[in-house]
C-alpha cells in the first residue's frame, strides 16, 4: 500500500488552540471500535483534558455511537461527521493534532499512512496491519491491552512527536517512488 504524499502533506497550522483535536476514520462497525475511542475521550475530558475528537465514516453503528455521545454528555466534545471526500480526508487531517486507529482488527490501515504523511503521530490498538506501520515510539503508540486504552491515549497525547520526522519515514517507506522501487527490485 501507498500513499501520495504530495496530497497528504502537512499544512502550517495557524495558532495553537488549548483544545487538543483527535482525529478518527473508518466505517461505523463494531470491529473499527469507535465505542472504545469515545469511552476514553469521556474519560480524560472528566479528568480536565480539553479535547475535541471528530470521526468520519459511517455504517451500522452510526445510531449506537450518537446514543453514546448522547448519554456521555460529549456532545460539544465528539462530532460525527460523515462519509468525506478525499479532499476533505486530507483537510480534517492537515487540522488535527492526532490520529487515533481503534479497530479490532486491521490488515493494513491506509489512513494511518495518510496520516503520518500530513505528519500526525498515531495510536492503534495492536493488530497486524498498525504493526506494520508504527514500527517506533518515534511514530506513534501500538496499544496492546484494550484495558489501558484510556491511559495509554493520556500517554500518547501528553507525548511530543517530531511531526517532519513521522513524514519523513511514510516518504521513505509508503510514498509512490519508495513502494515503486521496492516493486521493481522484486521484480528484477
Amino acid at each position: 500500500n501507498l500513499v501520495d504524499t504530495d496530497f497528504f502533506s502537512p499544512k502550517v497550522k495557524a495558532n495553537k488552540t488549548h483544545t487538543l483535536k483527535l482525529v478518527s476514520i473508518g466505517n461505523l462497525t463494531r470491529n473499527k471500535n469507535h465505542g472504545l475511542l469515545i469511552d476514553s475521550v469521556g474519560e480524560l475530558i472528566k479528568s480536565g483534558f480539553n479535547i475535541n475528537l471528530i470521526i468520519a465514516g459511517d455504517g451500522p453503528d452510526l445510531n449506537y455511537l450518537r446514543k453514546k455521545i448522547i448519554a456521555k454528555n460529549l456532545n460539544d466534545h465528539v462530532s460525527l461527521v460523515g462519509v468525506l471526500s478525499q479532499l476533505d480526508v486530507r483537510d480534517l487531517l492537515q487540522c488535527s493534532d492526532y490520529f487515533v486507529l481503534p479497530s479490532i482488527n486491521e490488515t493494513f490501515g491506509v489512513v494511518l499512512i495518510e496520516a503520518m504523511s500530513c505528519g500526525l503521530p498515531v495510536m492503534a490498538l495492536n493488530s497486524e496491519g498498525p504493526k506494520s506501520i508504527i514500527t517506533s515510539k518515534d511514530h506513534g503508540v501500538i496499544v496492546c491491552n484494550v484495558n489501558e486504552f484510556t491511559s495509554e491515549l493520556k500517554d500518547f497525547i501528553n507525548t511530543n512527536f517530531n511531526s517532519l520526522h513521522i513524514r519523513e519515514y511514510v516518504v521513505r517507506n509508503f510514498s509512490m517512488f519508495s513502494i515503486s522501487k521496492q516493486l521493481n527490485e522484486i521484480y528484477n
